[in-house]
């Protein structure tokens, strides 16, 4: 068994996803941008564009992860 912290950024209305296209958007967890601890910039960047677009809520939530593989047990 394998476990892991992943960072999102949350708002009132779900998960933001960083679209190439569409930019920000709202979506549900399975859509999240997701990211390691590593992209701890990235995380406070993406939070102050969607306060700036004018997101309601925006904070930084940890997700942990835990891997678990029938190979491996």
């Amino acid at each position: 068994m394998r476990k892991m912290s992943l960072f999102a950024v949350k708002c009132r209305q779900g998960y933001l996803k960083e679209d190439k296209i569409a930019g920000l958007l709202c979506v549900d967890i399975h859509k999240a941008s997701v990211f390691d601890q590593s992209a701890a910039q990235k995380i406070e960047e993406l939070m102050a564009r969607a306060r700036e677009s004018g997101l309601a809520e925006v904070r930084k939530v940890e997700l942990l992860i835990t891997e678990t593989d029938p190979l491996q047990e």
